[in-house]
């Protein structure tokens, strides 16, 4: 109750680093989906800020790195992986 702000702080970092994402401010998505990783009470949000990762990776042109996060993924969150046809 005395600090609402972080009860709030996770779904504004995966909002925020979707809309960086979707925007081309790449850099602020990675930062965003990063800091979300750590929020170990917003676990629920990790395979989807682990998939961001992987495509903004992939949208800056490195490719390396968006195949450790992808596969990354693919192990820890093999149903969200499956789920949206990852492996395509």
């Amino acid at each position: 109750m005395n600090f609402p702000e972080e009860k709030l702080e996770g779904l504004y970092r995966v909002l925020r680093a979707e809309a960086d994402r979707r925007t081309g401010r790449y850099e602020e998505a990675l930062r965003n989906y990063e800091i979300l990783l750590k929020l170990t009470q917003w676990s629920g949000f990790h395979d989807r800020a682990m998939h961001g990762l992987a495509d903004t990776y992939f949208r800056l042109g490195e490719l390396p790195k968006a195949l450790e996060w992808l596969d990354s993924l693919e192990k820890t969150y093999p149903r969200f992986f499956a789920t949206q046809n990852l492996a395509e």
